[in-house]
C-alpha cells in the first residue's frame, strides 16, 4: 500500500510546482517496480538508484519498453553507498520501505540530504513491526526517527494511511 501514498504525496506536490517544470525525483533502492513509470507520467525525471546490478540493468531495459511520457525513467547503480547524483541535484527524493533493511541508514539518510535540493520533497515509507524481535522495532524506530531529524525538517505529521483511505 506503499506505492499508492508515495504516489499521492508526488502527485499532490507536483501541483504546486510550476508548469514545464520537469522536476528530478530519485527513488532510492527503487528495485524494478511500476512506480518510476507512474511518477514519469506525471511529468517527473525519475532516476531508479539501487544498490544491484542485475536492477539497473532491468530497469534499464524497461525503460527502454515503457512509455513515460512526458517525463523519463533512468536507471542509476549506487556504489559505495554513494548515490550517483551531484551535491542538491534532486528536486525530490524517496525511500519506500527500504531504509528499515539498511544497518547503516544513517548514512543512506545524509546520501539523500546531501543530492535533495534545500525545500526538495523527501518521501519515506517504513515497514514497522511492534515487536522488538524485528528490524524495525519501536526502539529502532525511535533511532530512525532521530537520524531523519537530523537531516531533515520534518513538516508533515507522521501519518499512518490504510491504502482504501487514498482511494476515496
Amino acid at each position: 500500500w506503499e506505492y499508492p501514498y508515495v504516489y499521492h504525496q508526488v502527485q499532490r506536490w507536483r501541483t504546486q510546482q510550476p508548469a514545464g517544470l520537469r522536476p528530478l525525483l530519485v527513488d532510492v533502492g527503487c528495485g524494478v517496480t511500476f512506480l518510476p513509470f507512474a511518477l514519469a507520467r506525471l511529468g517527473c525525471r525519475v532516476v531508479g538508484a539501487d544498490i544491484d546490478p542485475i536492477c539497473q540493468h532491468d530497469l534499464s531495459r524497461a525503460a527502454a519498453a515503457v512509455p513515460a511520457h512526458p517525463g523519463t525513467v533512468e536507471a542509476r547503480l549506487i556504489e559505495n553507498g554513494r548515490l550517483p547524483l551531484a551535491d542538491g541535484e534532486a528536486d525530490g527524493v524517496l525511500c519506500v520501505s527500504v531504509l528499515e533493511h539498511i544497518p547503516n541508514y544513517e548514512g543512506s539518510l545524509a546520501e539523500m540530504a546531501r543530492v535533495l535540493k534545500p525545500g526538495g520533497l523527501l518521501v519515506v515509507t517504513l515497514d514497522m513491526s511492534w515487536r522488538e524481535d524485528h528490524a524495525l522495532a519501536p526502539s529502532a524506530y525511535r533511532r530512525l526517527r532521530t537520524a531523519l531529524e537530523s537531516h531533515f525538517e520534518l513538516t508533515q505529521p507522521e501519518p499512518s494511511v490504510h491504502p482504501a483511505d487514498l482511494l476515496r
